[in-house]
């Protein structure tokens, strides 16, 4: 690229072209003279018309949540020719779609050979199953007395159902004063946990 640099080993006689301009130029350059634009003597190029990048877009958006143990499709729409998806900035896999079950934000990029286009990313958040004991204090007790409930789960909220009734539980304790069949239900987002049913019974004083 300079005429005066008759040696190009070491560290002064680095040099570097990206000869892929429209226009035919080339950008070259060395770490003695700097930068040059240059054109070529006896090649002609044809500068490409009418470029465009190629529109992408997911069919999710923002964030999407799963349940442990679940997984879900990443959908790319584009006119590229070809799609290559990323995990948190780093490449996951080609394709159109792709199917995923960790926790991450990803995001596709579309090219047409020339040019090339990044979607908006989606994070996909897995949650767990919540985790759900029910422990009475006992399953019998005479009419009058109190059956004590106690609920241990990490769940966002709990509902129980009684019967064909459902009812939210507040706290983690609940007190049954009549027979009742029960059963709990755990949520975590979507993620639910559904205990086994038991009964509690309440046993008629006996008059004298």
């Amino acid at each position: 690229t300079e005429p005066d640099n008759v040696d190009y080993n070491g560290f002064t006689g680095a040099w570097g072209a990206y000869p892929y301009l429209p226009s035919g130029r080339i950008l070259g350059s060395d770490t003695h003279h700097g930068l040059f634009v240059l054109s070529a003597d006896s090649i002609s190029f044809t500068p490409i018309e009418g470029l465009t990048f190629p529109e992408i877009s997911l069919n999710q958006a923002d964030t999407v949540q799963i349940c442990e143990g679940d997984a879900i499709t990443l959908d790319a729409e584009t006119e590229g020719d070809q799609v290559q998806w990323f995990q948190d900035s780093d490449y996951f896999e080609d394709g159109s779609s792709i199917e995923v079950n960790e926790s991450a934000p990803y995001f596709a990029e579309a090219s047409d050979g020339h040019c090339t286009s990044r979607s908006e990313s989606v994070f996909v958040e897995v949650n767990a199953y919540p985790a759900l004991s029910i422990v009475p204090d006992r399953q019998t007790a005479c009419e009058g007395e109190i059956i004590n409930v106690e609920v241990i789960s990490n769940a966002t909220a709990i509902t129980y159902t009684s019967g064909s009734n459902i009812f939210e539980l507040e706290g983690n304790e609940l007190q049954i004063e009549e027979s009742s069949n029960i059963f709990f239900t755990a949520f975590n987002n979507d993620c639910v946990t559904i205990s086994e049913g038991f009964s509690l019974e309440f046993i008629p004083v006996p008059t004298t």
